[in-house]
């Protein structure tokens, strides 16, 4: 995709305004932490509520959460020790997750999104397509391919990356929304993401999303339409460049 800096700033706008920036506030609302509600409505919204097991509540698991997040690395420029934090707890809460086969699935991507709406500040989420996106095998094994994801966002100079790009939102128009997750979006972009149901139809979110952003923009007032295009411009040429966004 052409200019997928910019198209990812957009597209992740809208994300932040419909539901990630909403439940990132209530959680903050609940002193940084995690609640049933929360917790239903994020994994439901990132697909992995699969990962907890049907028949039970999810308080034991958000209980252990909040619990241990007070451990969490509070440094962003520690993203692989945050890995293992989310390695770890996810080893140590097997009993909450869902069996396949007798084994239990390895939720540590459930894990890292439940842990970034606790603690957003320079942290981004393990996926899949933004695995792929980064050049990482589908072959690889769960727990692996997440370690090797955040290996290689550490050695792409992530946190830098992010850094240098939150002061440019927060310079430039004023917007309070994370470039952590600006930059997960166009991995997952460059990874291939298509949301399940639409692709069963035949529709590809990547093809349409230039339209998809052009429609968004219409629905916001004109001055924050203007400052968005501004802002995805200058993100997309100074850092479009980028080594990690070029496909």
């Amino acid at each position: 995709m052409k200019d997928i800096l910019y198209h990812a700033t957009i597209r992740y706008y809208r994300s932040w305004l419909s539901f990630d920036g909403v439940w990132s506030k209530y959680i903050k609302s609940k002193s940084g932490k995690l609640d049933s509600h929360a917790f239903r409505a994020i994994t439901n919204e990132y697909k992995v509520a699969r990962c907890v097991k049907k028949k039970s509540e999810p308080n034991g698991l958000v209980d252990a959460l909040n619990g241990k997040i007070v451990d969490w690395p509070s440094s962003p420029e520690n993203i692989l020790e945050r890995q293992k934090f989310c390695t770890k707890f996810t080893d140590e809460n097997r009993k909450f997750f869902s069996q396949r086969k007798g084994n239990g699935i390895w939720a540590g991507s459930l894990v890292t999104k439940l842990v970034w709406f606790l603690r957003p500040d320079g942290w981004t989420v393990f996926d899949s397509y933004a695995s792929k996106g980064i050049g990482l095998k589908s072959s690889l094994k769960t727990r692996c391919k997440m370690r090797e994801f955040y290996e290689k966002l550490d050695q792409a100079g992530f946190h830098e990356l992010q850094s240098k790009m939150q002061s440019r939102i927060g310079e430039a128009t004023k917007f309070d929304f994370p470039a952590a997750r600006i930059i997960d979006l166009a991995l997952m972009l460059k990874g291939g993401f298509v949301v399940a149901e639409a692709a069963n139809n035949g529709f590809d979110i990547i093809e349409s999303l230039p339209e998809q952003n052009e429609a968004f923009l219409t629905v916001l007032h004109y001055s924050t339409s203007k400052n968005l295009i501004d802002l995805a411009k200058l993100l997309q040429n100074e850092f479009g460049s980028k080594e990690i966004f070029i496909s």
